[in-house]
């Protein structure tokens, strides 16, 4: 890499932009994706640029005569045509209502389109252009797909508070011609929505930003806008906010770009789309220093809800944050564990207690997400968990940092032709959900769908989902069912297939309002349902 990169990139930054192409003339790029994240994880460190000017947009690897090369650029052709003049407008009241002596609201559009970073001038070349955030920020979503710009852009809220498992979702807001389609837009319509009916006081002014609002109101809008602001808008699937009637989730391209030990500890900030953040804030939303994420869970902590937990998955590469509104040990779960475990159970600590009542509600523990509902050191941690699995509270699967925990397996001695509640086959019992419906022949009929992956250790994930469609075709059956018919792990067979299918609408949930109800069961999807 040109030991000149940093000096251009500075020189540049303290004027009006440019472009710079890595691969020309130099030396030609032998790895530029290792390049791209050189320059990621240069830009993004503070020790060495003091700050990042860049989003994910204005990065790519293209290719000349068979070279691949790496350019930083602005987006050209497109200008302030391509905004959505209402937006612009709906932005400005927002930031006059913030700040109404700021000296930028008496600026022209253009010009302060360029104090947000909205917009930019290379002053050598003379081309003008909008930036990548300040075509999603105030764009519109035809422009923003375009293929010089950001063709995977993506963004979709789905409330799925129904109890009809007929009906997919109750209220929805996508990309669909009705509105502009920009995040700013997205942002002002949802944030309201995952809002509303929450039982907890609520005051929320004209700017969506107002001081004296909740905790947890605050803790939503940090949620919404990390979202969006940490996304790779050129990744898979773009935004996805779901609302449940007992849970939010959040989810968006991309991966966490500081690691699960300095989230929990806060403190610590790195953002995608700096651009984007800086936007946000001047309208009071969005934190720099690495408190948004402290905020998040101390409007949680104030609930006494379950803790809020970040995973990531891959292929493609996604960061989904679920915001559980469910008390830290409900109830219900308590008094299942009771009768499951008797008098020890009641022995118990609390830190012990809530490893099972996580096991329960989420079929799986870990030593990080204990941390998360806790706030407890690692080491201590540990030691509960191991003091619970000797003595037979948890099962460990893994080793290391790869370590679960869930809860034993229960076997049922009874059989159909005794109690009606379950189906059994070569010793395995099968428990039944307790009103289900299904004629003793299908037992027979179930056990031989599910026989050619009950004696294979390896099966295709296309095969393994063929199998639990049939399955499912017509009847609920619960994972447990699922499980023991196809001879697999609970807990890998729900988070590989179970949770994918449900998400991908091939299964429905038999309790869609309560998606961890102790008799949770999945149906195969009827394709007229779906129309």
């Amino acid at each position: 890499m040109p030991r000149s990169l940093w000096e251009t990139y500075s020189a540049m930054a303290n004027t009006d932009g440019g472009t710079i192409v890595l691969g020309i003339k130099e030396v030609e790029l032998e790895n530029p994706s290792q390049t791209q994240k050189i320059i990621w994880d240069t830009v993004n460190n503070r020790g060495k640029v003091s700050i990042n000017l860049l989003s994910d947009a204005d990065v790519e690897i293209t290719k000349l005569n068979e070279h691949e090369l790496l350019v930083i650029r602005i987006l050209e052709h497109f200008g302030i045509e391509d905004l959505d003049e209402d937006t612009i407008r709906q932005y400005r009241q927002r930031f006059s209502a913030r700040s109404p002596d700021h000296p930028w609201l008496s600026l022209e559009t253009a010009a302060f389109l360029e104090k947000l970073g909205a917009r930019r001038c290379d002053r050598k070349t003379g081309i003008e252009g909008l930036t990548a955030a300040g075509l999603m920020m105030f764009g519109r979503a035809e422009s923003i797909r375009e293929p010089d710009a950001l063709p995977q852009y993506h963004v979709d809220y789905r409330e799925r508070l129904s109890s009809d498992p007929a009906v997919r979702w109750s209220d929805r807001i996508t990309i669909d011609g009705t509105w502009a389609g920009n995040l700013f837009l997205f942002y002002t319509q949802v944030i309201g929505r995952i809002s509303r009916d929450l039982k907890i006081p609520f005051r929320l002014g004209e700017d969506l930003f107002r001081k004296d609002d909740t905790v947890v109101h605050e803790a939503l809008r940090e949620s919404l806008i990390n979202a969006l602001i940490h996304a790779d808008y050129r990744g898979q699937g773009g935004i996805i906010i779901e609302r449940f009637p007992d849970r939010i989730e959040m989810s968006n391209p991309g991966t966490l770009l500081i690691s699960r030990e300095q989230m929990l500890h806060g403190g610590v900030s790195e953002c995608r789309n700096k651009a984007l953040q800086t936007m946000f804030q001047l309208i009071g939303g969005g934190e720099k220093a690495g408190s948004g994420i402290d905020k998040i869970r101390m409007g949680w902590t104030s609930q006494h809800w379950r803790s809020p937990n970040h995973s990531e998955t891959a292929r493609p590469d996604r960061v989904i944050l679920r915001l559980p509104m469910l008390s830290l040990l409900p109830e219900g779960t308590i008094d299942r564990l009771q009768k499951r475990f008797g008098q020890p159970f009641s022995h118990l600590t609390r830190d012990e207690a809530q490893a099972l009542v996580t096991a329960e509600i989420e079929s799986q523990v870990t030593n990080a997400r204990l941390q998360e509902i806790t706030g407890k050191h690692p080491a201590d941690l540990t030691l509960v968990l191991r003091r619970l699995a000797e003595r037979h509270f948890l099962v460990q699967r893994g080793k290391a940092r790869w370590t679960t925990y869930s809860l034993p397996e229960v076997r049922v001695e009874s059989s159909i032709q005794s109690s009606g509640s379950s189906i059994q086959s070569s010793g395995d019992v099968i428990p039944r959900v307790a009103d289900a419906e299904e004629d003793p022949k299908d037992n027979q009929i179930l056990i031989a769908i599910a026989e050619p992956v009950r004696k294979s250790r390896w099966v295709k994930q296309a095969e393994m989902r063929q199998i639990i469609s049939d399955l499912c075709k017509g009847r609920f059956l619960t994972l447990e069912q699922i499980a023991t018919l196809t001879n697999r792990n609970r807990v890998s067979l729900r988070n590989v297939h179970i949770n994918q299918m449900v998400k991908g609408e091939i299964l429905r949930l038999r309790y869609p309002e309560r998606p961890n109800h102790p008799n949770q069961g999945y149906q195969l999807v009827n394709r007229r349902d779906k129309k």
